[in-house]
């Protein structure tokens, strides 16, 4: 049983299989986590940060797209008072990077909200977007 929902990275050519995501849910056995995914010519690699990790199915979920390309990804359990109360960010395999290969990103990128769901056990619905922000950034000279 898969239960997905979270933020996906694509490049610009959508008939291209090349993107990279984070979602927050269930993973077969392992529930209530945190899963990273890296997809190069559909090829993917996947991972997750461990059963609990998110016990009520929800998290809060930052990726940065840095000046090189890459991305750096985090995760924190739901954050109440953004502005008021401090972030608690985990960098996402202790270095915010992915499972296996990178897609090759160029400047520009699609960033949009993913779900997934196969199977069914009982578990709790996890899976809701309460908030999206988003900007460019402009790389130094």
């Amino acid at each position: 049983m898969y239960i997905f929902a979270g933020v996906q990275v694509h490049v610009m050519d959508l008939n291209a299989r090349h993107s990279s995501h984070v979602v927050v849910g269930h993973r077969g056995n392992t529930h209530f986590t945190v899963e990273g995914k890296n997809t190069v010519a559909g090829d993917s690699a996947v991972n997750d940060v461990g059963a609990g990790a998110v016990p009520a199915g929800r998290a809060d979920i930052r990726g940065v797209g840095n000046a090189d390309h890459t991305l750096t990804i985090s995760w924190q359990t739901p954050n109440s008072a953004p502005g008021k109360q401090a972030d608690a960010w985990t960098l996402y395999n202790d270095d915010g990077r992915l499972p296996g290969p990178a897609p090759a990103y160029d400047d520009t990128v699609y960033v949009g909200l993913i779900t997934y769901a196969f199977g069914n056990s009982g578990v709790p619905f996890v899976g809701t977007a309460d908030a999206i922000e988003g900007g460019s950034v402009t790389a130094g000279p």
